[in-house]
């Protein structure tokens, strides 16, 4: 676990197999420009199916973390099947 956990690629990130996890990535991924233009299949293929659970073809989000009564996500959305922004968003919880 440990050697999982400090690796330098993100092509080593097992996303859909350790979520407690992401939060270590989520900034670098943001970071990572090479996610722009990228197709909904090759995020899906990396990330997994949208976790948001709404179907929406614009926004996909995935699940990061629970804290201190906000959820966080790592969000991409979507311009005629390509990526155009990668961002961190937060929800509160009611």
């Amino acid at each position: 676990m440990i050697k999982f956990l400090f690796r330098n690629s993100l092509q080593d990130i097992n996303w859909k197999h350790h979520p407690k996890l992401r939060k270590y990535y989520v900034h670098k991924l943001i970071k990572n420009n090479n996610w722009l233009g990228k197709s909904r299949y090759e995020i899906e293929s990396f990330f997994g199916a949208d976790e948001s659970g709404k179907l929406l073809a614009c926004r996909w989000s995935y699940y990061i973390e629970t804290r201190q009564k906000m959820k966080y996500y790592l969000v991409f959305d979507f311009r005629e099947d390509q990526v155009i922004r990668v961002r961190y968003k937060f929800k509160k919880i009611l």
